[in-house]
């Protein structure tokens, strides 16, 4: 079935826009497990969140109407951890509010193909992005705080990590999403071709955060490769996976941003990406 005929058929049809709801709400919730489970601070806050990616890049494709299915991914995320009900009601508010107004910018640009297909349209959705995060990060930290799990002290500082961990979130799951569902293929590439790519990324992706070579700089030429032979495609795919193996890695204690507990490595590897700071505990 393709996007537009799903696109139809929930707006048409109750039951359909219910399923995909629930659909989004599981998938949030199983990608805020992966996020945590790289380590965070007091109120399950961590600087590796990619459920706004998820949540941000579905209400684009698919529409802001599946809103509930990040309300209750969310809630379901903190409701059964210690933290407080009623803060993990207000953290629910703040990501659900981010998802909404980061989709909403986005689709103000280009509301029914907002495909991340040129300078514009990337431009925008990292500005989207980051003052989407702005916004969960300030409900979500008010909510502690009122709660009595963050000190009025330590706010500041769990405001950054929670703001550096969506933005990172919504730029490395939101444009791969967006880029696979709106995007058309390059058309056909030698599996040859495709073996050693999916070889170089992992091997050099490895090598990197492994600290086996301290240049970072290396991953560009296989982006570089894959923005060229494999369209925007092949680029989200390889920036998802470039990701994924230095958010694990770095946790573990290994490559140039292993500064000491996983937080705070994080955190420094957030500087990858142009959002530095100062390392936290």
């Amino acid at each position: 079935m393709t996007l537009e005929r799903v696109v139809t058929r929930m707006r048409s049809d109750r039951r359909y826009r219910v399923a995909a709801t629930l659909v989004l709400a599981l998938a949030y919730f199983l990608a805020a497990k992966v996020g945590l489970h790289f380590g965070a601070l007091r109120g399950n806050v961590t600087p590796v969140w990619p459920p706004t990616g998820l949540a941000i890049g579905v209400l684009i494709v698919l529409g802001p109407e599946l809103w509930p299915g990040v309300f209750v991914g969310a809630l379901l995320t903190n409701f059964f951890s210690p933290i407080p009900h009623a803060a993990a009601f207000g953290m629910a508010l703040g990501n659900t509010g981010e998802a909404l107004v980061g989709a909403a910018l986005c689709r103000r640009v280009d509301r029914e193909d907002f495909s991340l297909d040129g300078v514009r349209h990337l431009t925008t959705f990292c500005l989207a992005s980051a003052v989407a995060a702005v916004i969960s990060a300030t409900v979500g930290v008010m909510s502690l705080h009122f709660s009595g799990v963050v000190s009025a002290g330590a706010s500041w500082q769990v405001w950054r990590v929670w703001w550096v961990g969506d933005a990172l979130g919504a730029l490395a799951v939101g444009v791969p999403i967006i880029v696979a569902a709106r995007t058309p293929s390059r058309g056909h590439t030698p599996i040859v071709e495709k073996v050693a790519f999916a070889v170089a990324l992992v091997v050099t992706t490895a090598l990197v955060f492994n600290g086996s070579i301290d240049r970072p700089y290396l991953l560009f030429p296989i982006l570089i490769w894959a923005a060229l032979r494999f369209g925007a495609r092949g680029a989200g795919a390889a920036t998802l996976v470039i990701y994924g193996i230095a958010v694990e890695r770095t946790t573990k204690g290994f490559g140039p941003f292993a500064t000491g507990s996983a937080t705070r490595s994080l955190w420094s590897l957030g500087r990858l990406s142009g959002r530095g700071g100062s390392d936290r505990d």
